[in-house]
C-alpha cells in the first residue's frame, strides 16, 4: 500500500520528492528509489521520543516546495518504536498545510500493537 500511495503521488520524472523521516524503516527508501523519486530527509527527535523534529521537517518542506508531492510519517514509529501524541500530529497536519495541503502518507501499520 505504502508504495502504491507513494506511486500514485510522484511521478517518476526524477523531480518529484517524497520526505522521509531519518531514521525510518529502510524500504521507504528502497521503493522510492526504485520508481525514480527524490527523497529529502527530515529528523526524527531522539531526546523527544523520536517525535518529528518540526524545525527540520519545516526546513525539508522550504527546500523541495516546488517539488515536494507528500511526506510519509511512520507512527507508532519503526524501527524506533515511538508513539506520537494527537497534538504532534496535529502540529505536523498544520505545518503540511501551510505548504499546499501537502498529503501525507501515514504508515500506520503498527497502531494495534500499542499498548493503551
Amino acid at each position: 500500500a505504502i508504495d502504491m500511495a507513494i506511486a500514485v503521488l510522484a511521478n517518476t520524472n526524477g523531480e518529484d520528492t517524497i520526505l522521509l523521516p531519518q531514521p525510518s524503516f529502510p524500504l521507504y527508501n528502497t521503493l522510492c528509489s526504485s520508481r525514480g523519486i527524490n527523497v529529502d530527509f527530515y529528523k526524527l527527535r531522539s531526546d523527544r521520543k523520536f517525535e518529528v523534529d518540526m524545525t527540520s521537517l519545516q526546513r525539508s518542506l522550504e527546500s523541495n516546495k516546488l517539488n515536494a508531492k507528500g511526506i510519509l510519517l511512520n507512527n507508532p514509529s519503526n524501527p524506533c518504536g515511538s508513539n506520537w501524541t494527537r497534538e504532534h500530529i496535529g502540529d505536523i497536519v498544520a505545518l503540511c498545510q501551510e505548504f499546499g495541503n501537502l498529503p501525507i502518507i501515514a504508515d500506520e501499520i503498527y497502531h494495534d500493537m500499542v499498548i493503551r
